[in-house]
């Protein structure tokens, strides 16, 4: 839309249903890694699939936006290596989050 062209280049769209598609993707690359943590998988589309160029271990930028739609990663991983029981399965809403970088300069 108009204001897509508006966004910097360090702004940030997140899709709920283009996390979705390609989260058994992610979950085969942590699975073949054998995580048990947090892990962080930079990823981009080639040929409409997901192609992993990066992951580095640790919470993702974006946690927070999946924690405004639905899901609370870092309570979950909290609760797993703490032993307690986890918290419902969490479910992903449909949605769309933004984040916004700007820089403003005042004259003084």
């Amino acid at each position: 839309g108009g204001d897509d062209a508006l966004a910097a280049e360090d702004d940030v769209d997140a899709d709920s249903a283009a996390a979705r598609l390609a989260a058994g993707d992610y979950a085969e690359i942590a699975d073949a890694l054998g995580a048990d943590a947090p892990i962080n998988i930079q990823c981009r589309i080639v040929d409409g699939a997901p192609m992993a160029f990066e992951i580095n271990p640790r919470f993702s930028g974006t946690t927070y936006f999946r924690t405004l739609l639905g899901v609370n990663e870092p309570r979950r991983v909290l609760q797993h290596h703490l032993g307690q029981p986890l918290s419902e399965p969490p479910a992903l809403r449909p949605g769309r989050v933004r984040r916004y970088f700007e820089e403003c300069v005042e004259e003084a």
